[in-house]
C-alpha cells in the first residue's frame, strides 16, 4: 500500500515537472521563418469579421506577415503592443511583441506603414498575433 503511494507521488511530480517545461519552453524565433500568409491588416481583420470558425481554421496557429498603419503603440508590464489600424467593425489587430524588439518598437510612430510578423492567435477584440517582430518600419 504505501510502495503504490510513493509511486503515485513519483509519478505525478514527474507529470507536473514535464508539464512545466512543456508550458515554459522558449517559442522559436519568428525572424528567420517564412510566413504562412501575407496579407494586410484590413484582410486580417476582414476575414475574422465575416467568419471567424473559417479565419480561426485558416490562420489560427500560422505564422502571418501582416502589414498596415500603426494605429497605437502600447507598452506595460506585459509587453510591447503595436496595434495596427484596420479598421473593420471597430477591430484592428493587436500585435504582442517578441522582448527583442524594444528599439523596433521606439522607432515606431503612429501613422508610419510597417510590416510585423507573427503568429495569429485569432479573434479577441482585436486579431492578435503574438511573438511578433518588426520587418520594416517606414515613415509617412
Amino acid at each position: 500500500m504505501q510502495r503504490s503511494i510513493w509511486i503515485i507521488v513519483v509519478a505525478g511530480v514527474v507529470l507536473m515537472v514535464g508539464a512545466l517545461l512543456y508550458y515554459n519552453k522558449p517559442h522559436p524565433s519568428v525572424v528567420s521563418q517564412d510566413p504562412d500568409f501575407r496579407l494586410s491588416a484590413r484582410e486580417l481583420v476582414q476575414a475574422f469579421v465575416e467568419d471567424e470558425a473559417q479565419a480561426n481554421a485558416t490562420y489560427g496557429g500560422k505564422l502571418v506577415l501582416v502589414s498596415g498603419i500603426v494605429k497605437d503603440k502600447l507598452s506595460d508590464e506585459n509587453g510591447m503592443i503595436v496595434v495596427m489600424d484596420g479598421t473593420v467593425a471597430d477591430a484592428s489587430v493587436s500585435c504582442y511583441l517578441d522582448s527583442s524588439q524594444i528599439q523596433a518598437m521606439q522607432a515606431l510612430q503612429t501613422g508610419d506603414a510597417v510590416a510585423i510578423k507573427g503568429i495569429c492567435n485569432g479573434l479577441m477584440i482585436d486579431v492578435i498575433v503574438d511573438h511578433a517582430v518588426v520587418l520594416k518600419p517606414e515613415s509617412k
